[in-house]
């Protein structure tokens, strides 16, 4: 079926500077910041020049203060610069024995922790021209416009029956571009109403949605715009039923295209982000010290050198009645999978950390750095006196391990003193 008339085709525009997504250096350029240990990215943690050094042992005071010539050993100047954090070892390739449930054994002597050689594809995983256009459908490629061509002309006839649905024009994959674009524009240049785009006074019509599409069309797309299937839809009473079922296939097939599209640097970091939302909605929260305080929450993992999303799930609150309790846990193990074995450095902040969590990513190949509250399980004994009363000058710190035999691997806690915070 030919496009409508309106559907027209973008001017050609002069080329214009280079795409994110074109991240390759020209031969012979220095390597970009943080991908090489001797030039540590604006994200990434400063560290040390070789793995070996990592996690020397410190000397035989083990509070040097801020005079001290040496300052703290490699492993203090790797970790981030607030509260107490968790510097996790040797990863290994087996769950076998894993904690559990035994209390971990801390000591102050430490030793030294070999970092494996990162040596993980990094950059667009596809070529991309430097174009507006281009990004966008990157993400919504043709497979998803066509899948939405496809639910909406089906949710038309549902709602319209087969006598009216003859006299239905349907919809296009043209169409479904120029309206997803409509949709972008009046979000920038926002009217009062829907219908002042096209109303005549020169204050309100908006040539770029109004000279394009007729009203009425742009309404009947928005009445039958549909995303799923409603005769595979499970009853509310199921136990898989998903509160994002109406979208849920779109935010699939767009979540996968985030992961295969990009392969990230050793760096990620996890953490959680508000889209603003102000309407009703059982799926909206309300988080009083974050700057976007109601909307959607959104577990996101990105890479830490240029904040591209890799993966991200949308939280839809918490099953059944009772008290979700490993939930920082199993979103940083769940956004993970698809990094089991390849070396990479994980950061998340103490919404997420425990000591758990702290034995599994090593189990998988996954290095792991972060800031844990004092009141946390297996918290060390012996830090908990200066996690109270705190240390006493700026550059103090103090650490204790754990080691566990059965899979060779580490933990490190190190509580320190800075200028402006105090010990959580």
């Amino acid at each position: 079926m030919d496009d409508p008339p309106y559907i027209k085709s973008p001017p050609t525009s002069p080329p214009g500077p280079p795409s994110p997504f074109e991240l390759s250096s020209p031969p012979g350029a220095p390597s970009p910041p943080g991908l090489d240990s001797s030039s540590p990215g604006p994200l990434s943690p400063p560290g040390p020049s070789s793995p070996s050094e990592l996690l020397s042992p410190p000397g035989p005071s083990s509070s040097p203060g801020p005079s001290s010539p040496s300052g703290p050993p490699a492993f203090m100047r790797y970790v981030s610069h607030i509260g107490i954090d968790l510097l996790f070892g040797t990863p290994t390739d087996s769950r076998k024995y894993l904690y559990r449930k035994s209390t971990p054994k801390w000591s102050s002597n430490t030793a030294p922790v070999t970092v494996r050689e990162f040596t993980q594809p990094v950059g667009p995983a596809c070529s991309l021209s430097a174009t507006i256009l281009a990004v966008f459908k990157l993400f919504f490629t043709a497979a998803v416009i066509e899948y939405i061509v496809n639910e909406t002309n089906r949710y038309a006839r549902e709602c319209m029956g087969d006598d009216a649905f003859a006299k239905w024009v349907p919809v296009t994959a043209a169409e479904i571009e120029a309206y997803l674009g409509f949709m972008i524009l009046m979000g920038i240049n926002r009217l009062p109403a829907l219908r002042d785009y096209w109303r005549c006074d020169p204050a309100y019509h908006y040539g770029p949605v109004a000279d394009r599409i007729p009203r009425d069309r742009f309404f009947e797309i928005s009445r039958y715009l549909h995303f799923v299937d409603n005769s595979e839809i499970l009853p509310r009473s199921h136990p898989n039923f998903d509160r994002l079922w109406k979208v849920r296939p779109i935010i699939n097939m767009v979540s996968e295209t985030f992961l295969n599209s990009y392969n990230p640097h050793m760096q990620n970091a996890v953490d959680e982000a508000m889209i603003p939302f102000k309407g009703r909605s059982s799926l909206k929260q309300y988080m009083p010290k974050k700057p976007v305080k109601r909307g959607f929450k959104v577990w996101v993992r990105a890479d830490s050198l240029n904040g591209y999303i890799c993966q991200f799930a949308v939280y839809v609150g918490k099953e059944g009645e009772r008290v979700e309790v490993g939930l920082g846990q199993k979103v940083v193990e769940k956004l993970t999978r698809k990094l089991v074995g390849g070396q990479y450095h994980i950061y998340y902040d103490n919404f997420f950390t425990g000591v758990e969590l702290a034995q599994n990513l090593p189990a998988d190949g996954i290095y792991s750095c972060g800031t844990i509250l004092s009141n946390r399980k297996h918290i060390p004994e012996d830090l908990k006196p200066h996690i109270k009363k705190g240390l006493k000058e700026r550059g103090d710190y103090t650490h204790t391990e754990t080691k566990f035999k059965e899979v060779l691997q580490s933990i490190t806690t190190a509580p320190w003193y800075t200028t402006n915070t105090k010990l959580q």
